[in-house]
């Protein structure tokens, strides 16, 4: 057994913390806590969300969260998902407001 802790995992959608590679609210491939950064986008190209849309590319960052653009799977047509960054997720007027 290692004696270094593994790394903290967060779910790109609902950003909370998550033991292990899914989430199990989301059904998303979690992502380890270094692409949680600024920098980073939370859904990395590729990531599939509840098996029905494809994450393109992301589009903008802005104060509140993340928009990317995505492919509704089975209808291959394009759609953006927004995403809440974790501070805001638990502002109920900013999630009023999303």
């Amino acid at each position: 057994m290692s004696s270094e802790a593994s790394e903290m995992r967060y779910c790109p959608i609902c950003e909370k913390q998550v033991d292990g590679e899914m989430c199990p609210t989301d059904d998303v491939p979690t992502v380890p806590a270094s692409l949680m950064t600024e920098g980073e986008p939370p859904l990395p190209n590729g990531t599939v969300i509840n098996g029905r849309f494809r994450v393109e590319k992301l589009l903008g960052r802005g104060g509140m969260g993340c928009v990317f653009l995505a492919t509704q799977l089975g209808m291959e047509r394009q759609v953006a998902i927004k995403t809440l960054t974790r501070e805001m997720s638990h502002s109920s007027d900013a999630v009023k407001r999303f």
